[in-house]
């Protein structure tokens, strides 16, 4: 594992580090079922082998420009009612190379707590009042991957946060490795074996990707 802990998250640095790579939020495009070559992210990721690196002006939406604001008052309200201090890092990578995660604050120095913040629009985090695991749900594989790229992570407090909620404006909901989630009918799982489907699948991509990058790359 490898950790770039000064490295500033949204900045020129961090993009160029998690170029070609799966983060948190892209790993539902990996963890579909078909083949890893006919994931609708594949060929971004192969394209990335063969082209350097440029910064491209990104798409802002309302909900994101709200998360950029509140994100950091989320997390001072989360340390200031469970008296936890919270550390931010830029970038933790797995050991494959090809996977990582830009936690929104770790706890303590063994990482065996983290932290994801939510900071909905006022219908959403009010469905999340009604029914925590919605959240849950909605975020699972982002979830999994704090837990793949965490070896010694044993609880995420998923949190969403609206501070003009008068309800509850920090909601806490405590993810272990134990929690169950239904990602469909049919498939029911707890987060750990989703872990180790989450590794399976990295693993066929990084086979997948030195065959291609190889297959494709000109011999002379």
């Amino acid at each position: 594992m490898k950790i770039y802990k000064e490295l500033l998250q949204q900045s020129e640095e961090w993009f160029l580090l998690k170029y070609g790579k799966i983060g948190g939020s892209t790993l539902k495009k990996l963890m579909v079922d078909k083949d890893v070559r006919d994931c609708a992210i594949y060929d971004e990721l192969l394209s990335t082998r063969f082209e350097p690196f440029e910064l491209e002006e990104m798409f802002t939406s309302n909900d994101m420009e709200r998360g950029n604001i509140y994100e950091p008052l989320a997390r001072m309200e989360y340390e200031r009612v469970y008296e936890k201090k919270v550390t931010q890092y830029g970038w933790i990578e797995m050991d494959n190379g090809i996977a990582g995660l830009s936690p929104d604050g770790i706890i303590g120095k063994r990482m065996a707590e983290a932290i994801e913040i939510k900071c909905p629009n006022r219908v959403t985090h009010t469905a999340y009042l009604r029914n925590p695991m919605l959240m849950i749900q909605e975020y699972i594989w982002q979830i999994v991957m704090y837990f793949t790229v965490l070896k010694n992570l044993k609880t995420l407090h998923f949190i969403s946060y609206r501070p003009e909620n008068t309800a509850n404006p920090l909601l806490v909901y405590d993810v272990t490795p134990d929690t169950v989630v239904q990602l469909s009918k049919k498939d029911i799982s707890n987060i750990s074996s989703l872990v180790m489907r989450t590794k399976d699948r990295l693993s066929l991509l990084r086979v997948a990707l030195e065959q291609d990058t190889a297959r494709f790359t000109p011999k002379f």
